[in-house]
């Protein structure tokens, strides 16, 4: 972030008016919270291979049916994404805002590995889906996100390490400032194992 954006947000602070998440909590940002609370630990062994490491993994209960096809057939990282988004959209009341002013700045540090592997997979028996190549791409993150709550300005994907989230932050707070979104959506999501 540059210093005049910096200095931006010390004359006008942004505020945050909507939160969703989806973790090994549950699927809602009051279950974490809960967990942070207890002082839960979510990390437990899992072994997807004879190799054993911990990890976090999200319930099956913590995310309902996915509904539409377009979605139904996006990677699960979209998918909690979306679910997260849905969340934070209802918190902050973002109903009535124009489409337009509406942008989706999402961070992730893997993208969909679910449907990289998947994709893989089908080249080595010959046959790519014409869907693999849009819900394979880290842009599938912002993209499904601002479908779902029907933005129609800028839908970007910030992938940068462990600093994605950060980063996806301060694209949002710089295009709010600059007048060119009113309302940024700004997400963190993160699955680096696919469901198995």
């Amino acid at each position: 972030m540059n210093e005049r954006v910096a200095q931006w947000l010390q004359e006008c602070p942004l505020v945050i008016t909507g939160t969703g998440a989806v973790s090994a909590a549950g699927g809602s940002v009051e279950t974490l919270w809960e967990a942070v609370v207890r002082g839960k630990s979510l990390a437990k062994k899992l072994g997807f291979t004879e190799a054993k490491f911990a990890g976090c993994q999200v319930p099956a209960s913590a995310v309902e049916p996915v509904k539409g096809s377009l979605l139904r057939k996006s990677d699960r990282l979209v998918q909690l994404a979306v679910k997260a988004g849905l969340e934070a959209w209802t918190q902050a009341g973002g109903a009535g805002t124009s489409p337009e002013r509406i942008a989706v700045f999402a961070g992730t540090s893997r993208g969909p590995v679910g449907k990289m592997l998947e994709s893989a997979g089908r080249l080595r028996i010959d046959r790519v889906l014409p869907s693999s190549a849009a819900s394979s791409t880290i842009a599938s993150l912002s993209g499904m996100v601002a479908l779902s709550v029907g933005a129609c300005g800028p839908a970007l994907t910030v992938s940068s390490a462990c600093a994605s989230a950060a980063s996806a932050i301060a694209l949002a707070a710089e295009q709010i400032l600059l007048g060119k979104v009113g309302f940024g959506r700004r997400g963190f999501a993160r699955a680096d194992l696919p469901a198995i």
